[in-house]
């Protein structure tokens, strides 16, 4: 079974084009696996949402699935601050702290979370909007160096098995 844990590129790509007024369906079955933990959406991911307009669509539907669904963002695994840090090593001067800072939380989680589950059958995939681009520290590049499986929300629908048809 995998778990995808999302980015937020994916998030506000999921904000801005499938508008939830319009794709209910879409952000039903988004909620749901969130609700179920498929869904991951990890401590730093949350803080960087926070962080926005307090009218921002994600915070509010965040804190609607929190106050009446009891969900609260994934907490960090023990151990996660080593690989962290051996990341920003590896991007040293490539990472820009403007808005990508829990961009090594996200690819450490998964790279941890991995390590963890290869007992039970879990695999944990990055959940990203952003393409790979040659000497950047973009999601993709990190995943490709630290071999972590991650996957665009088209390819993540399909993988699913969404569809809008009734």
């Amino acid at each position: 079974m995998r778990h995808y844990i999302a980015d937020l590129s994916v998030l506000r790509l999921l904000k801005d084009n499938y508008f939830p007024e319009i794709f209910k369906r879409l952000w039903k079955v988004i909620d749901e696996r969130i609700l179920n933990g498929t869904v991951v959406i990890i401590e730093p991911v949350y803080e960087e949402i926070k962080n926005g307009s307090e009218e921002d669509f994600l915070i509010q539907h965040l804190r609607k699935l929190k106050e009446y669904h009891g969900w609260s963002p994934a907490e960090l695994p023990e151990g996660i601050e080593d690989v962290v840090r051996r990341i920003t090593k590896k991007f040293e001067g490539r990472i820009s702290y403007t808005g990508n800072e829990a961009d090594p939380y996200i690819v450490g989680y998964a790279l941890v979370k991995n390590k963890e589950n290869k007992l039970f059958e879990y695999e944990y995939v990055v959940l990203t909007a952003e393409k790979y681009k040659p000497n950047s520290a973009k999601i993709p590049n990190m995943c490709e160096e630290f071999k972590v499986p991650y996957i665009f929300l088209r390819d993540f629908l399909k993988e699913i098995g969404y569809s809008d048809e009734k």
